[in-house]
């Protein structure tokens, strides 16, 4: 979480955001909820969180991901406070 602050205050905004992503994916894989495989998707992930009491966070960060990497959106300020808000590691 600290790393992703950092990255957002230099203007790194599609870092930052992957940062946050990934520190979801540990923290899914580390409930179990959703064990690392290196080779599952993003719609793997939304399958697997679907289980989850409140998927939305995990929904918001996912499909986020999905659009800065595979969908030639641009990251900006705007794309990383709900990316941030949706993290969790702001509590």
């Amino acid at each position: 979480m600290l790393r992703s602050q950092k990255l957002q205050q230099q203007g790194k905004y599609r870092q930052a955001c992957r940062c946050l992503y990934m520190a979801a994916l540990q923290r899914l894989n580390d409930t179990g909820t959703a064990v690392h495989q290196p080779s599952r998707t993003d719609g793997e992930y939304l399958q697997l969180i679907e289980q989850l009491p409140q998927p939305a966070p995990y929904e918001t960060l996912i499909k986020i991901h999905q659009q800065l990497y595979f969908g030639n959106r641009e990251a900006s300020a705007s794309t990383f406070e709900p990316t941030f808000r949706s993290s969790g590691f702001n509590d």
